[in-house]
């Protein structure tokens, strides 16, 4: 349990996040290619994630957003609706791994598509625009 803390702790900062992000890139190569050297050095930017690193200076809007999104999400009450996104994601996240694993360009264009659509979709939904 500590070491789930220190990770969450370590997780609100910018640069351990991006390189968080960055060791999951990594770790999703790695899957492609059936590489182990990859997948060591995706847990080696994990260790790295795991480190006191200063906050960043430059502006990291973007990574604000997703910290600010995480907090919000976590700190939400468990009802129906995030139990359901919550294994809505889960199955995506192991169809994406089996793809990946798979090699299939296809499907990664789907995941592609699908990913532009509900962006599209949460951005007509914060200028007003409710029916399609």
């Amino acid at each position: 349990m500590q070491l789930f803390s220190l990770f969450w702790e370590r997780h609100q900062h910018h640069w351990n996040w991006i390189i968080f992000v960055a060791g999951l890139v990594v770790m999703l190569i790695a899957v492609w290619n059936h590489s182990l050297l990859l997948v060591l050095a995706g847990l080696c930017f994990f260790g790295v994630s795991f480190l006191k690193i200063p906050d960043a200076d430059p502006p990291f809007a973007f990574v604000d957003k997703c910290l600010k999104w995480e907090r919000r999400w976590l700190a939400a009450k468990w009802n129906g609706r995030k139990v359901m996104r919550l294994i809505i994601f889960l199955l995506l996240v192991a169809l994406l791994l089996f793809v990946v694993w798979k090699r299939s360009y296809i499907s990664l264009i789907f995941f592609a598509g699908l990913g532009v659509n509900l962006w599209c979709v949460y951005a007509d939904r914060v200028k007003g625009v409710r029916r399609f």
